[in-house]
């Protein structure tokens, strides 16, 4: 004797109740991404002006600052802090720094201790750069 089929209702109501498990799940995921891809979104952009702050800051330096070596390993180690954070909470893309990024580093790294040595006075026009990302003339905005 064969096992009788379950009744058509019975069949019916798993075949709804699956297909709207199946809805629900996927409406969370959806709604999990988009929380955590706006979570993302502000992370960068504080990153941004992390990193924006800084970058002031050292064109704030010249060589007539009493403590300048403790205030670029002052400088360095929150790079490292702010890097570490953004990587521990996902809102940093690169792993660890951005490809070909080496020559502009080398750019500005000149440019910066070419200000230091020379003691130049930073002037607003400079801080207005340094502010808004840029290092100059035929320098894009980053």
């Amino acid at each position: 004797m064969s096992p009788t089929p379950p009744p058509a209702s019975v069949s019916d109501s798993l075949t709804l109740t699956g297909a709207i498990l199946a809805v629900s799940l996927i409406a969370v995921r959806i709604y999990v991404g988009k929380a955590n891809l706006a979570k993302r979104a502000v992370l960068a952009d504080s990153c941004a002006s992390e990193f924006k702050s800084l970058n002031t800051r050292l064109f704030m330096l010249n060589n007539a600052n009493a403590g300048l070596n403790e205030e670029l390993t002052k400088i360095g180690n929150e790079v490292a802090t702010i890097l570490q954070r953004h990587i521990a909470e996902k809102s940093w893309p690169y792993n660890p720094i951005a490809p070909n990024i080496e020559p502009q580093v080398d750019r500005r790294t000149a440019e910066i201790v070419r200000r230091i040595v020379q003691g130049m006075s930073v002037s607003p026009k400079i801080v207005q750069q340094a502010t808004n990302g840029t290092s100059g003339a035929g320098s894009e905005k980053k």
